[in-house]
């Protein structure tokens, strides 16, 4: 699939491709969570990175030019190894972006 250039009309192009955030635990402390986006998107690596991106890219119905619309289908994907409380981090951070439609995915 050719993936639309950030512009008018993008969130209807992207509305049913899945969104996907994997998480991985680095360490034993809240802030040692890396993340990285499946797909196209720019390398990202720390749950502030996730939130910026996703809120730069928010279709809000008023001409933002966004490519995610706020119900858009997100999977908050570990691996195997992510703790539980670094997975949640990412699924909250996702919430705090105003998206609704986000699923915590089995790793």
């Amino acid at each position: 699939m050719a993936w639309p250039e950030k512009g008018r009309n993008a969130a209807l192009i992207l509305d049913d491709e899945l969104f996907v955030a994997l998480v991985e635990s680095s360490g034993t402390m809240p802030g040692d969570v890396r993340v990285q986006l499946e797909g196209p998107w720019k390398s990202i690596h720390s749950l502030l990175e996730l939130k910026n991106f996703l809120k730069a890219n928010r279709a809000d119905g008023f001409g933002s030019g966004g490519l995610f619309t706020p119900t858009h289908p997100i999977i908050v994907r570990p691996n195997n190894e992510t703790r539980w409380g670094h997975a949640m981090a990412a699924y909250n951070t996702l919430v705090e972006a105003r998206y609704t439609n986000i699923t915590l995915g089995k790793p």
